[in-house]
Parts: structure tokens; sequence; C-alpha cells
């Protein structure tokens, strides 16, 4: 951390370990996060601003109040950008049966053998002439 009169530059790492459900099991997993960040901080920020798209420098750009910065908020921040928005608990994850429910990666069942998508049942009326 490094202060030039009401500037603040903070240069930090992360390195934790999340535990998230898989996006198609449901099965919690262990994800390994690992972030640098640099944020630079100047006081004020009560003021109502008008909505901008932010540019990546913005994103390293914040605010503090008083002679107090939490370090929590900007922490949980950077560990949040760093999970994935689809976690899978392995690539080959098989997920969850649409029927039944049942964790396709442990056990297997007979639902999918003879269903048909009610959306794509008239397709089975059709005829192919050679």
């Amino acid at each position: 951390m490094k202060r030039l009169q009401d500037t603040i530059s903070i240069v930090g790492n992360i390195k934790t370990i999340a535990n998230v459900e898989c996006y198609r099991c449901l099965e919690v997993t262990s994800l390994p996060l690992k972030s640098e960040f640099r944020y630079t901080l100047v006081p004020g920020g009560d003021e109502k601003r008008e909505e901008l798209e932010l540019s990546p420098e913005d994103m390293e750009f914040g605010y503090y109040q008083d002679d107090a910065i939490d370090l929590d908020q900007i922490i949980f921040e950077q560990i949040v950008l760093q999970i994935p928005i689809k976690v899978l608990c392995k690539d080959s994850c098989k997920g969850l049966c649409p029927h039944c429910g049942i964790n396709l990666n442990m056990a297997s069942c007979d639902c999918h053998a003879g269903f048909v998508n009610e959306r794509l049942a008239v397709l089975e009326k059709i005829k192919v002439r050679n």
C-alpha cells in the first residue's frame, strides 16, 4: 500500500480455494483461485454519477470515506471476479438426468431410452423419400 497525498495505491495477491457447486451435477467442488490486483483509491464518491461504460482502467479505481478503507469489500470483489460463470467438477461431467434427477456420474438410468422430446415429436411424422 502506498500513499501520495490523498491518493492511495493498493497492490495485492489473492490465493484461496472456493467451494462451489458444479454447473451440471450440483456436487460441491473445490476451485483454486489465484489473482493479482491493484486499486487506486481517492477520497469522495458521495455524489450521484451518471452511468457510463467503464474501461478496464476504471475497474482499478475507487473511493474511500473518512480515514478508513474497507479492504474486505475489495478482496471479496476480486474473489468473485475469478469464479467462472459455469464451474464444472471435471470436464467430462455428465450432469443430472433431466427426468429422474440422478447424478449420471455416479449411476445410470433408463429414462432416456425411448424418450422423445415433446417439442420435437412432430418431426417423427415426417417421411423422407429417396
